[in-house]
């Protein structure tokens, strides 16, 4: 008997699961290469902190507050830029924080810190762990492998 075009005792190719797998796996690993490649090419500098401004937010009826600063900098061949983010935390009392900056494109800085080059892809990289966590504990409840076929060998 011909199964999906597969003679009797051969294997069928990947399930859904397994191409979806890949196909995440190989976007978050060129995620990560581009945050490694920013980290490994970039250069530190301290920069001023021009102006900060409490925003406050409405959400749901609970008043949240964040705080943007506008931070100064001179890049290596002496050209000023400015960013501007959010920001976590105190604004430094002596008005300087350090800000990390692509070499070849010094205009787009980012504050240095974990959270501003790595935080969005380790959030991410989590939520898919746990997603995949949990979809591997269902699979297995319902006596499947990663693919969808059940386990003991039936078709």
């Amino acid at each position: 008997m011909r199964v999906f075009g597969k003679a009797d005792g051969e294997r069928p190719g990947p399930g859904v699961a397994t191409v979806v797998t890949i196909v995440i796996t190989m976007y978050m690993l060129g995620w990560l290469a581009y945050c490694l490649a920013f980290e490994l090419n970039s250069a530190t500098v301290t920069g001023e902190v021009v102006d900060h401004e409490v925003l406050r937010h409405w959400r749901r009826g609970v008043l949240s507050e964040s705080v943007e600063i506008r931070v100064r900098y001179v890049d290596a061949d002496g050209r000023r830029h400015e960013v501007r983010e959010d920001f976590y935390g105190q604004v430094p009392q002596d008005g300087r924080i350090a800000v990390r900056y692509a070499k070849h494109r010094p205009q787009d800085g980012r504050l240095e810190g974990f959270w501003p080059v790595w935080g969005l892809w380790s959030f991410a990289a989590g939520t898919l762990l746990l997603f995949a966590g949990l979809m591997k504990v269902a699979l297995a409840r319902r006596g499947l492998d990663w693919d969808g076929r059940p386990k003991d060998g039936r078709k």
